[in-house]
């Protein structure tokens, strides 16, 4: 069986609450990558700078949604 059809069937025996328990962790192990990763290119820099610039990073996408949301811009 494929792999990911393997995947897929695993997600669908799971309940709505296992699947959000594992997004979630998903993220977390994505988070925790990064810093490691930012650490390693920026020794330099204090674990306040990194989690600011994994924020950052993490936050770009939606946060250039929001700005481009006609819903979300002030009225001059």
């Amino acid at each position: 069986m494929d792999s990911n059809l393997k995947q897929v069937e695993i997600y669908r025996a799971m309940s709505p609450s296992q699947r959000i328990q594992a997004a979630c962790d998903l993220h977390d192990f994505a988070q925790e990558r990064l810093i490691v990763h930012l650490k390693t290119l920026h020794p330099e820099k204090t674990d306040e700078e990194i989690l600011v610039e994994a924020a950052k990073r993490f936050l770009n996408e939606s946060a250039g949604v929001l700005r481009k949301s006609p819903g979300c811009a002030k009225s001059s």
